[in-house]
């Protein structure tokens, strides 16, 4: 009797940990502040939490925005990235939080960061224990 209340107390203080983590990392990591200190980000793969703009099936593109709503835009057209990715854009959903894996490659002619897409998972994932 005494092993179910244990239980639901563990997994709550581990999801506790784990939001405190992850809140740690992104604490000050915006758009805008990686496209002002682009040189120290420059290619190096970062992870953010980024809400899901819009997916553009035709130019092949997929658009995430951050909290100051800065626009972030990937390139989704070559091959393999389509692939590896085809899963996960099934599932996809405007407005949904994902932990966004990007590697910077520079910044555009508007301060518009170049990147690459690496990989984007839903953030409701990261509480369910596996």
């Amino acid at each position: 009797m005494l092993r179910i209340p244990a239980c639901i107390l563990l997994t709550c203080i581990c999801l506790l940990a784990g939001t405190f983590t992850v809140s740690a990392q992104e604490e000050g990591k915006t758009l805008s502040r990686i496209a002002a200190d682009i040189e120290q980000y420059r290619d190096k793969e970062t992870t953010m939490k980024l809400k899901l703009k819009y997916v553009d099936a035709i130019f092949e593109k997929i658009i995430f925005y951050d909290a100051n709503n800065h626009d972030i835009v990937f390139d989704i057209s070559d091959k393999k990235k389509r692939k590896m990715l085809r899963n996960q854009l099934l599932t996809i959903h405007e407005g949904m939080d994902y932990y966004v894996t990007f590697l910077v490659r520079g910044k555009g002619a508007l301060d518009m960061i170049i990147a690459d897409l690496v990989d984007f998972k839903p953030v409701i994932m990261s509480y369910i224990p596996e």
